[in-house]
């Protein structure tokens, strides 16, 4: 590591952040190299431990070397008032800015990165915060703002260590931005509002892939990720924030979902997240026809080169709106499929007419429209009675047009996947199920 001061420097007269008198960075120029602009970092240490840690830190980051970490050039400790102490950081200089304004500037055109881009950026800083925790070193404050970028937007690099620490213990100090904090961090965050006590035992790795899974969602949605600061129902609101994201996002949402783990004991640490990495990329899926969503192939029913997801399977009502007549006893049949002429007996809930086991329910109305045994009709909304007919397996009303027999809607207004899968095999499927 260089041996750089202040007085080695030229700092611009106005600071690029400031916060009081506590942080301020400086775009800055060597004296003896005026064409290399570099980033100082000046920061109040108002205890000496904090002063020996930061040194401590900002050399084992600097000997830290990885294409994807921003470049410490050289760290030094003003002393010269014992009272208002001063830890300069020299660090490379990005003119391109961070992630956080990238993501706000593409929110404001609903630009959006494809999955490809997105596992590109995952990749580049998945990978540096595994060679860190290789080295013992964990970050402790990942968000946008501390992400930079170069190489003409295409190259992020991990920055703003003066949060990072050597790890020896898991009894670690709280440090973060609260709406990129783990929750069991955010929970003792806040309970040291009221205590004034900021320690607790947790993973700092663990915490910092949470903090990159929210940095991940907040790239993909182009949203703020605030109203996932909350604990109270964090699980449902995840899961929720992640099933938003479109169905071409469908591997990087399992990326997400597996950093988003809000108990840390079965969240990933950046050793096994990269391990996993490939194969997350890898995992091949397939659009349902029935509700749209993409799932992984174990997640469909597959019959003779058709599928159908199983949520649709499982969550279809089969029962329709209109009434249904059962044209045997002339009594309507309730939702569990019974009228008065069944007994003991049941109707299949696909085709309603009497239960089949061994053959599909379009075979089975096939053959009773044929015998003229299909003992259902449907009372439209208009007040007509309607038939199976004969072609399309449809009801069918000369005022309104064709009911489907599996949902009761009409033939244009609904996507009848689900129904068309299920006549023809939920004979089929219930033998397993």
């Amino acid at each position: 590591m260089e041996r750089l001061t202040p007085d080695d420097v030229i700092l611009d007269p106005s600071p690029i952040y400031s916060r009081a008198d506590l942080c301020s960075i400086y775009k800055a120029k060597r004296r003896t190299m005026p064409s290399q602009d570099l980033c100082v970092k000046k920061m109040l240490i108002s205890q000496e431990n904090d002063a020996n840690n930061m040194l401590s830190e900002c050399i084992s980051m600097a000997s830290a070397r990885h294409s994807n970490i921003i470049r410490l050039y050289s760290v030094y400790l003003d002393e010269k008032d014992y009272y208002r102490r001063y830890i300069y950081i020299f660090m490379e200089y990005f003119p391109e800015g961070d992630l956080d304004k990238l993501i706000v500037e593409r929110s404001r055109k609903r630009d959006y990165w494809s999955q490809n881009e997105l596992f590109e950026f995952a990749y580049q800083l998945i990978s540096p915060l595994e060679f860190l925790q290789q080295n013992n070193i964990s970050h402790r404050d990942i968000k946008p703002a501390n992400i930079l970028i170069t190489n003409d937007r295409k190259t992020l690099k991990i920055a703003d260590f003066g949060s990072s620490r050597c790890i020896t213990t898991q009894t670690l100090s709280i440090i973060g931005t609260p709406i990129f904090l783990s929750p069991i961090v955010r929970k003792a965050y806040s309970e040291s509002l009221l205590t004034g006590v900021l320690k607790l035992i947790h993973n700092p790795y663990k915490s910092d892939v949470f903090s990159l899974g929210l940095t991940f969602l907040n790239m993909a949605s182009l949203r703020s990720v605030a109203d996932l600061a909350v604990i109270p129902g964090l699980e449902s609101k995840i899961e929720d924030r992640i099933n938003n994201l479109p169905n071409e996002y469908f591997n990087f949402k399992l990326l997400i979902k597996s950093m988003l783990v809000v108990d840390e004991n079965k969240r990933f640490d950046f050793i096994e997240l990269l391990k996993n990495f490939q194969a997350i990329c890898a995992i091949q899926y397939y659009d349902c026809s029935g509700c749209g969503n993409s799932f992984i192939i174990t997640d469909f029913y597959r019959i003779n080169n058709e599928r159908m997801c199983r949520i649709c399977v499982k969550t279809f009502d089969p029962f329709p709106s209109q009434k249904l007549i059962c044209e045997k006893c002339k009594t309507i049949i309730d939702p569990t499929m019974q009228c008065d002429c069944t007994g003991d007996g049941n109707r299949c809930s696909w085709c309603k007419d009497l239960d089949h086991m061994n053959y599909s329910c379009l075979d089975n109305m096939s053959q009773s429209v044929r015998n003229q045994s299909y003992s259902i009709s449907m009372v439209c909304s208009c007040g007509n009675l309607m038939n199976l007919h004969p072609d399309y397996f449809y009801f069918f009303c000369e005022s309104c047009g064709y009911f489907c027999v599996g949902c009761g809607k009409k033939s244009n207004e609904s996507n009848h996947e689900v129904c068309k899968f299920m006549q023809s095999y939920y004979y089929l499927i219930r033998r397993v199920t």
